[in-house]
């Protein structure tokens, strides 16, 4: 599958609020990738959904996917409250939600780190939730295997 043609799917699975400036970068559309599209779909769009949540509906939201050295790496980032230190060390046990009482049931990320592990992936998170420190901002990067010569010829 192509790169770009599975981002479009990201977004097509999207309801993203006008009130978001949401930025898609994908330089390279035509490099080939390997995974599993309704999986990993799931998970982006899980993601997104917790950057619609943090941004409160109007922040800024950008979703990127390259081809870099030996890996496919996806950035979904948010310029919202950010994760505070003690929820960071818990974001991917199951059951484990900052959302209020019957907004989330705390297996989203889980399920995301299962999906990106079964792809033999890995996913971090670089955060800020202190406004003295700066910008308050989420970024969840994604690392997955690329196919050997993914990168098309130009």
């Amino acid at each position: 599958m192509r790169l770009g043609q599975f981002v479009e799917t990201v977004k097509k699975s999207l309801i993203m609020p006008r009130s978001v400036n949401f930025k898609v970068s994908c330089p390279h559309p035509e490099d080939e990738i390997s995974l599993d599209e309704g999986q990993m779909t799931q998970v982006f769009v899980n993601l997104l959904n917790n950057s619609i949540d943090a941004v409160k509906s109007q922040g800024e939201i950008e979703f990127r996917a390259a081809i870099e050295d030996a890996s496919v790496v996806f950035v979904v980032a948010d310029n919202g409250t950010g994760i505070g230190e003690d929820s960071q060390k818990r974001l991917f046990e199951p059951f484990f939600s900052t959302k209020e009482m019957g907004k989330g049931t705390g297996l989203g990320l889980a399920i995301c780190y299962g999906i990106v592990k079964m792809h033999s992936g890995s996913i971090r998170v670089e955060t800020n939730a202190d406004p003295a420190k700066g910008p308050t901002f989420t970024r969840f990067i994604i690392k997955l295997p690329a196919l050997p010569d993914s990168r098309t010829t130009e």
